[in-house]
């Protein structure tokens, strides 16, 4: 005997609870959502690196779009108009169908941007507890500080640095990245400490327009990994 269940079973303990089924379902959703985005790519004849370059931003960065499961409305702009598109936005009620406001072509954010690094890092605690509540149903452990480190071109720096003295450093990297993007990475909570990675690149891209204000820098949110959650305790049935 192997000791192999077949997947029929296995699929059916599964879904036993309300739980299983929640969870299935998520996961069906999103492998929905990552199907969706790849075939709308494939479907115009394009290649992971044709959209990186059409956005200036490496292959990676294309592919973490394709499977992120909570976008910013710009990002998600953006990548459309990289495969020759134009995103339209629709809010749909039982009597009507509404075409939400778009701005210069493009959809205007659904709330305002954040003016500081610490707008951004509320953003993200805020994500943080909806994915752990959501998504993985997980314990998230409290914290009580946040502490932030660079990585420059691949490279970490060499000391964690308090928000608050973080903040000017923020307005420095908006200068100093090549890119039209950073991104603000949770990577664990440890010892009621929140750890953030603000990663970005500064070396020239071939072809990059060099851009000429920082308000064109956006900045993606990014949560720990999934060997992180799955180290978490399950959260307690509601």
């Amino acid at each position: 005997m192997s000791g192999r269940k077949p997947f029929r079973e296995l699929a059916a303990r599964v879904s036993a609870t309300p739980e299983g089924r929640a969870r299935v379902d998520e996961y069906r959703r999103l492998i929905d959502a990552i199907v969706t985005l790849y075939r709308l790519r494939e479907q115009r004849g394009l290649t992971q690196v044709t959209v990186a370059n059409a956005l200036d931003v490496t292959q990676g960065n294309v592919s973490r779009v394709e499977s992120a499961t909570d976008l910013y409305v710009s990002t998600l702009a953006r990548y459309v108009e990289a495969l020759g598109g134009q995103l339209e936005l629709n809010a749909v009620f039982p009597d009507q169908v509404v075409s939400l406001q778009l701005s210069e072509g493009r959809p205007s954010a659904l709330r305002d941007r954040p003016t500081s690094l610490a707008g951004y890092v509320e953003i993200l605690q805020a994500h943080l507890r909806d994915w752990a509540t959501r998504r993985y149903r997980r314990e998230l452990p409290e914290w009580t500080r946040v502490l932030l480190i660079e990585d420059v071109d691949g490279q970490r720096a060499d000391r964690w640095a308090e928000l608050s003295e973080f903040e000017p450093r923020f307005r420095e990297i908006l200068t100093l990245t090549s890119r039209d993007w950073i991104n603000l990475h949770a990577e664990s909570i440890e010892d009621r400490t929140l750890k953030l990675v603000l990663e970005y690149l500064t070396e020239p891209q071939p072809r990059a327009k060099r851009r000429r204000v920082t308000a064109d820098v956006s900045v993606n949110i990014s949560g720990p990994e999934e060997r992180w959650w799955d180290s978490l305790p399950t959260a307690a049935a509601v």
